[in-house]
This record gives structure tokens, C-alpha cells and sequence, in this order.
């Protein structure tokens, strides 16, 4: 049976609209993921506090790209770095922004392994739900995870907004 050509038009924008997905989500990493480890290097708070207002101002609630395709594409963008060994911090706040200014609610978390003591093996992560992204499955358990996360999105009150 032949498919109506409206549907076969409907399948070619999906592909297009997932590979434009993946280009837009991609340079917004290579320009976000350096520039929030700049940030850092001034302050982690004030940057999580301005990640925070960018997230809950997003005009892209109803936007939904892939987490593993962020996770990926700011995995690649860390690469770029002068010590990508040490890019996990900027790569979990560019993919905690992209899934809060989108609707979701993630968490980034910091743990710290039991090397700790002998030099500094700290790792960030996001999870959603849980669930760790593009992290395995037993990061938490590698490093155990700070008491809190280090930013999260508040049911039904926005990125980051106090009760």
C-alpha cells in the first residue's frame, strides 16, 4: 500500500526537525559549556544563580530534546577545554539549564569519591527523576553524593525558586 504523500512529507520534516535539533543543541554547547567553566572560575554560585533566572525565564517549555543528546553534545563541547579531565562541573550545568529551561526538573548533584582525601576527585552529574544522564548507572556509587543537590528545580515553582 502506498503512503499518502502528507505523511511521507510528515516523516521527512521529523527527521529534519531531530537533525536541526541536534545542530542547535550541539552550538549552544560549544558556546555555553566554555563560557560557564569561565564563570565558574570567578564564582559557581553566581553562575548556578544566573543558570537559575536563564532557566526560569525560557521561552522553550515546550521544546523536549533528548537528555543523552545534551549529555552528548556537551560531553564534546568539554572536550574542547585546556583540562577536559576537569569538565564534568560545566558539562551538568549546561545540560541542568537545557532540561529546566525546557520544563523538566533535574538535579545536579556533586559527589566526591574516597580518593577525596589525596587530591581532588570530584564529580557533577545530573539526574532526572533518579536517574543519572549520560552518566553510568552506579556514578553515585563511584561518588557518593554531597547532601543536597547543587541546583534543582522546585515542583511547580520554577527553576530554583524558594518556598
Amino acid at each position: 500500500m502506498v503512503q499518502p504523500t502528507i505523511q511521507h512529507n510528515g516523516d521527512v520534516i521529523r527527521r529534519f526537525d531531530g537533525a536541526l535539533t541536534e545542530v542547535i543543541v550541539h552550538i549552544a554547547a560549544f558556546g555555553a559549556v566554555p563560557a560557564i567553566r569561565l564563570s565558574n572560575q570567578r564564582s559557581v554560585g553566581s553562575t548556578n544563580a544566573f543558570l537559575t533566572r536563564l532557566a526560569r525565564r525560557s521561552p522553550f517549555r515546550d521544546w523536549r530534546p533528548d537528555a543523552l543528546l545534551i549529555a552528548r553534545a556537551a560531553r564534546r563541547a568539554g572536550r574542547l577545554l585546556d583540562r577536559p579531565d576537569s569538565s564534568c562541573l560545566p558539562r551538568a550545568q549546561f545540560l541542568w539549564l537545557v532540561l529546566a529551561s525546557t520544563g523538566r526538573e533535574p538535579e545536579l548533584i556533586v559527589g566526591a569519591g574516597a580518593e577525596m582525601a589525596r587530591g581532588a576527585v570530584a564529580h557533577a552529574w545530573v539526574e532526572l527523576d533518579g536517574v543519572p544522564i549520560g552518566e553510568p548507572e552506579n556514578v553515585a556509587l563511584a561518588h557518593p553524593p554531597f547532601d543536597a543537590p547543587l541546583l534543582r528545580v522546585h515542583r511547580g515553582l520554577g527553576p530554583g525558586a524558594r518556598r
